[in-house]
């Protein structure tokens, strides 16, 4: 299928599900309207994300660093910012990934240098999923009671929960099993890479307790959302439901999630009682307009200033740590 009419598919695919919603009764003019004209809720809704962005940057700088890039956080948030301006076009919240990775990877000349890169990106967003579904499930136990009330949501939880749980069983086991034996593994070069990721532990750890401010300053944006719109009750559905919708956003269907996130929106507020109060699609198209128009104003104006690959002259350094040790020599060799 070509790029084309994918593009084409994937946009009558947005465009059928808005103006479902709208014919629907689901998403109204009149109450978006009044949304935006609360300014203060959604400059406070603008300020959050700011910082996310930072957060966001500061995260993927400490995994640059412990795979020896000496980046500037400047240079880091410029790369960023040109990774969510195309995640305004590509599909889910994911797609600007593949930008950052081309543009930081032009600025490598090695192929060491390039592939080690590349790795920090596919890193810095595992490890941000992987956080978004540990604050989910932390949430459901902490509202365990509250939960069951909603059947499939607990479906949910549970399911959550065990891909978090098999997450930690493979993070404690890459670090019981000793070096020798994890070099032994050759099926596509993963014993390498999995021998690197147990040397930087310490940089991964950083990155995975800064992703969990983002996903709880974004739960806080929906809840600012919904006061806009007119809603009253507390913030606790809100812990509940967001990070749900927000892993339904980041699948690859759409660009930035138009669309699937309202319709994610709209029936995770149903389920919760909330549909009576405020419209679920309707708080996220808030919360969507605010996230696109920053990201194309930021990242446009990067992706415009700067040419790819001209960025920075920063250099390959391998941390300090693992310097004159056996780690140092593996790294190199296996990046």
């Amino acid at each position: 299928m070509s790029n084309i009419l994918k593009f084409i598919l994937k946009s009558a695919l947005i465009l059928g599900i808005f103006v479902y919603l709208i014919q629907a009764g689901h998403i109204e003019t009149k109450s978006l309207l009044k949304g935006f004209l609360r300014v203060d809720l959604f400059c406070g809704m603008i300020c959050l994300y700011f910082i996310i962005l930072f957060n966001n940057s500061w995260r993927w700088q400490f995994l640059l660093k412990g795979l020896g890039f000496r980046y500037s956080f400047k240079e880091v948030f410029q790369l960023s910012s040109i990774g969510i301006f195309f995640n305004t076009f590509l599909p889910g919240a994911v797609g600007g990934d593949f930008i950052k990775a081309y543009y930081i990877y032009a600025e490598e000349k090695e192929k060491q240098k390039k592939i080690a890169a590349i790795l920090s990106v596919f890193l810095d967003r595992v490890v941000g999923l992987f956080g978004l579904i540990s604050c989910a499930m932390i949430i459901f136990f902490l509202n365990y009671t509250f939960v069951t009330k909603v059947p499939l949501l607990l479906k949910m939880s549970w399911i959550v929960s065990l891909i978090c749980f098999l997450g930690f069983i493979f993070y404690i086991l890459i670090h019981t099993v000793s070096d020798e034996a994890i070099k032994k593994i050759t099926l596509l070069n993963l014993g390498s890479k999995i021998f690197t990721l147990k040397k930087i532990n310490k940089w991964v750890l950083k990155t995975y307790f800064l992703s969990f401010t983002p996903h709880f300053l974004t739960i806080f944006m929906f809840y600012l959302s919904a006061l806009a719109l007119g809603y009253e009750g507390g913030i606790l559905p809100f812990l509940i439901i967001v990070p749900y919708g927000t892993l339904i956003m980041a699948l690859p269907l759409t660009p930035a999630g138009l669309g699937v996130g309202q319709a994610a929106f709209l029936v995770l507020f149903k389920l919760l009682g909330l549909g009576t109060h405020v419209s679920g699609a309707e708080v996220a198209t808030l919360v969507h307009v605010c996230i696109l128009v920053l990201n194309f104003l930021i990242g446009g104006f990067y992706y415009v200033r700067l040419k790819r690959g001209s960025i920075t002259k920063s250099s390959f350094v391998i941390p300090l740590s693992l310097r004159g040790t056996e780690s140092e020599e593996a790294i190199s060799q296996n990046l």
